[in-house]
């Protein structure tokens, strides 16, 4: 404890340090601490702790993802799920993702880019697509918000992964 303590004073400008008692030192290492511990206490994403990275779909589907150059992907049907940030894709349609509003020019946005093959690979979560063009290459399930959630990793057919 005191080693944190003399840490944390170490980062102080040598000015502030001079102002600090021992017993100002203390109660300021308290308050960090019992912070800390509030904030992870309080998280909702504590659940995430024992998990690696590599375990999360986003990641699973990224190694797929990226055997295709300039792959282009739809988050079809729910919340943006960090699915573009982890495999490093811009969205290329309109209606990248659902949003919480039943809105018919988004679902139709996105119904329509899956009739037309608009992209590589699309993804989605609780739900199957049943569509000509597209085959699922991928699946996983993973904790979210409470339940397990399973996810699919959509392809084009004609990028020949089956």
């Amino acid at each position: 404890m005191i080693a944190i303590q003399n840490s944390v004073v170490e980062m102080l400008p040598d000015s502030r340090k001079r102002n600090l008692s021992r017993g100002k030192r203390l109660a300021n290492l308290g308050a960090v601490v019992g912070l800390l511990l509030i904030c992870v206490v309080r998280s909702s994403n504590v659940y995430l702790i024992p998990h690696e990275k590599e375990d999360l779909p986003q990641y699973r589907f990224r190694d797929i993802i990226r055997t295709v150059e300039n792959p282009t992907l739809l988050n079809y049907g729910f919340l943006d799920g960090g699915f573009y940030t982890v495999c490093d894709v811009v969205p290329t349609c309109k209606y990248f993702c659902g949003l919480n509003s039943r809105a018919e020019e988004i679902a139709q946005g996105q119904k329509q880019c899956l009739e037309e093959g608009t992209t590589d690979f699309i993804v989605t979560r609780d739900a199957t697509i049943d569509e000509e063009l597209y085959e699922c290459v991928a699946t996983a399930t993973f904790p979210f918000e409470g339940k397990d959630r399973t996810y699919y990793l959509y392809a084009l057919k004609s990028l020949n992964f089956s």
